[in-house]
């Protein structure tokens, strides 16, 4: 089965880089956003299984997007991407209905990571 992917991030190389990455685990892409605003329309439009999703874009902020999201859309496995990991921002991509992290930089294995987790989540283990 192909899983559906949104990229959303202010930054067309990381946006590059994650639809490459997706495309060789073999994944669709089915859209990609530069601000919140767009993250949020595309997903909703287009209703992926997996949002990446920068958590420091202009306008609406990731973290405001995945609440929202995880609300109104709740299937969508929302992965929060940010060169920050302080303790508070990881605490606020959970709260915000974030269910992974991608650490900037990143690579193609740590990408590559993030989809074996969503599969073990959709399969229901436990330490996904």
């Amino acid at each position: 089965m192909s899983y559906r992917v949104v990229v959303a991030d202010d930054v067309g190389f990381i946006r590059e880089m994650l639809i490459n990455f997706s495309h060789s685990a073999g994944y669709q892409v089915v859209g990609e956003a530069r601000t919140g605003l767009e993250a949020w329309e595309i997903s909703v439009q287009r209703k992926p299984d997996i949002l990446f999703l920068d958590l420091i874009m202009p306008g609406l902020n990731g973290a405001m997007v995945a609440h929202k999201l995880s609300e109104t859309h709740p299937h969508i496995y929302i992965i929060a991407v940010s060169s920050a990991d302080e303790p508070f921002i990881l605490q606020k991509r959970f709260n915000s209905g974030c269910r992974d992290f991608l650490k900037k930089p990143f690579s193609k294995e740590d990408v590559h990571s993030c989809f074996q987790r969503y599969v073990k989540h959709l399969r229901g283990d436990k330490h996904a």
